[in-house]
């Protein structure tokens, strides 16, 4: 796993969190936090069935057009060969770009995760990600919102295949290869 990401990650978000709480502490709303529920579509090259998700947020808010949040969420799954029960933990950072003032608003997300896969049989994986997302937040109170997303991430992974005949795991290559995974996920989120 690549030890750039979670230090350009770090070296990115805190002077960013610390602007971000001055520039809005006159608006009265800087804090968001929440959980988010969803369907998480997997790569077909990794063998893992699409599976349930679960994660909660806490953001900052930056400017009326600007989030800065940190995300942790779970895929629970099984592999398509050995029927191992696994599951995805990913902690994620992201920018999520959308108009304040607006009731509904669309919005747009980029960003990057460390991601793990945890199976009961098969070695860890560990690789980074990288997230482009879309979607919509209604305001349904002063201090409620809604939000619905879906969004792409892209991750590199060292692949292992196992055999339905014997169980044995052997390595499909010698290179990490990019799977491409999509999520549809809905949250609530109180601002305070």
């Amino acid at each position: 796993m690549s030890r750039t990401l979670p230090i350009a990650l770090a070296l990115a978000v805190v002077p960013l969190l610390g602007i971000s709480l001055r520039a809005v502490a006159q608006e009265g709303h800087v804090l968001e936090f929440g959980p988010y529920v969803g369907y998480f579509d997997f790569d077909r090259l990794n063998q893992m069935d699409d599976g349930f998700m679960a994660g909660i947020r806490v953001g900052v808010h930056g400017t009326p057009w600007l989030n800065f949040e940190m995300e942790f969420d779970e895929v629970y799954t099984s592999r398509h060969i050995s029927e191992n029960r696994a599951r995805q933990i990913s902690l994620a950072g992201h920018v999520r770009f959308e108009p304040w003032q607006m009731n509904i608003a669309p919005t747009l997300l980029a960003g990057a995760a460390l991601v793990a896969y945890d199976d009961e049989d098969d070695p860890d994986a560990y690789g980074d990600a990288y997230d482009l997302g879309v979607g919509v937040r209604w305001a349904a109170r002063a201090t409620w919102f809604v939000r619905a997303e879906w969004m792409l991430r892209g991750q590199s992974f060292r692949l292992y295949e196992t055999s339905a005949a014997g169980g044995t795991l052997v390595s499909s290559d010698a290179g990490p290869k990019t799977l491409w995974s999509r999520t549809l996920r809905i949250g609530v989120a109180y601002v305070f």
